[in-house]
């Protein structure tokens, strides 16, 4: 596993320092829980992709409804993503920030 920087984890949307598993950004409090799961889905035999497991993880942890938002611009989505990083936080919070704005 490689060591990076500037991206989010793909199972919480955390930023921070991440590590890289087949591919896949993982934080560092989430690969236990996605090498658990790894370990679990191999002992039966059946196949570990790492990209669905981090998905699957935060589909289950985010406990709402999945909306997705299609055709964003790469620049505002590529600036949304760096202010979630330079921010400490994640997409998933600065979109409902933004919408309960909008709401208020």
């Amino acid at each position: 596993m490689k060591q990076t920087v500037n991206r989010l984890c793909t199972a919480c949307e955390g930023a921070g320092v991440l590590r890289i598993m087949s591919g896949v950004y993982i934080c560092k409090d989430c690969i236990a829980d996605i090498s658990a799961e790894i370990d679990r889905l191999r002992a039966e035999e059946k196949p570990a992709n790492v990209l669905q497991i981090a998905k699957k993880q935060l589909r289950d942890t985010q406990n709402a409804t999945a909306y997705l938002l299609r055709d964003v611009p790469e620049k505002t989505l590529h600036s949304l993503k760096q202010r979630a990083l330079d921010e400490g936080t994640n997409v998933r919070a600065i979109m409902l920030q933004a919408i309960e704005a909008y709401l208020n």
